[in-house]
Order: structure tokens, then C-alpha cells, then sequence
């Protein structure tokens, strides 16, 4: 099954500010495998800030739109989990910092792709 249909396929993403904090305290947030045109959307998206007509909110806003369909929770944070919510715990910095841990993450360690069979 593609990693990006397995419920039980997540990774865990923290930002930069929270790197150095220990492991078990460490705010991360838990995501599923963006499937390729969700991917490129992210991609895309990125890459158009700044350069768009878009408003700031409308950049931060669609950002976060395009990463809670793949957001399953989040541990060490002080606020109840809902992906809708993902703009009450984060700012936007730390939203892009996201969306990048995102695209980083095209398939679990340790997997074998077709082309290794």
C-alpha cells in the first residue's frame, strides 16, 4: 500500500526553535505522507511567497489549509489538537518550517523503493 494511504504510516515534525529541547518535551507535530499532487501543491505554494498578489494572511492562511488535511496530532503542546487550530500554535515561520519537514519527507526510513527490488 502507498505510504501516503497507511493510516499508520506518520512522521514527526519540530521546529528550529525547539530543536535543542529535550526529546519528551520537545513540541513535534505528527504528520501523514503527502500523496505526489498534494507534494507539488505544497511546493508550489512555498515558492510563490512574496511573489504572489496574495495577501499575508491569505499566504499563511493557505499554507495551513494545505497542511491540515495532512496533519494527524501533535504532543507537548499546550492547546487541545485540532488541525483547524494549526494557526493557534504556530506562527509563520514556524508554518513554513512545517510545510518544509513535509516535502522532506517522501517515504519512511528503512523502506525499499521499486527500484532497489
Amino acid at each position: 500500500m502507498p505510504v501516503c494511504f497507511d493510516p499508520s504510516m506518520t512522521f514527526t515534525v519540530h521546529v528550529a526553535a525547539d530543536a535543542e529541547k529535550p526529546e519528551g518535551e520537545r513540541p513535534v507535530f505528527t504528520f501523514r505522507y503527502a500523496p505526489a499532487r498534494q507534494w507539488i501543491a505544497i511546493a508550489e505554494f512555498l515558492d510563490s511567497i512574496g511573489t504572489s498578489d496574495r495577501t499575508a494572511r491569505a499566504e499563511v492562511e493557505g499554507l495551513a489549509a494545505l497542511l491540515a488535511p495532512l496533519l494527524t496530532g501533535w504532543r507537548n503542546i499546550p492547546h487541545a489538537f485540532n488541525p483547524d487550530n494549526l494557526l493557534d500554535v504556530v506562527n509563520p515561520t514556524e508554518l513554513m518550517e512545517l510545510a518544509h519537514g513535509v516535502l522532506g519527507a517522501l517515504r519512511p526510513a528503512n523502506t525499499t523503493t521499486g527500484s532497489e527490488v
